[in-house]
């Protein structure tokens, strides 16, 4: 089944999304891997054999919220909401 490779990180299922678009959800960096983190990626149609070409992928820390205002708004939507990081 097809597959998709992250260098020293994992293999994850890949879906055939139509023709020869593949895709795939990177998983998770383990913890004994400080980002930012670079590994190539792979693909694989069997699950075998992976692919001769590559790609980088960057794992990076995303921004770690502090505060956000206001706390409350309209069920109508529309509130401007402003995040602290």
């Amino acid at each position: 089944s097809p597959a998709c490779r992250f260098e020293g990180v994992g293999v994850v299922p890949a879906t055939v999304a139509r023709g020869s678009l593949l895709t795939c959800t990177a998983p998770p960096l383990p913890d004994n891997h400080p980002a930012p983190l670079t590994v190539q990626v792979s693909v694989s149609l069997n699950g075998v054999d992976f692919s001769n070409t590559s790609w980088a992928l960057t794992y990076v820390d995303g921004p770690s919220v502090t505060s956000a205002e206001p706390r409350n708004g309209p069920l109508a939507g529309g509130t401007l909401v402003t995040i602290h990081h």
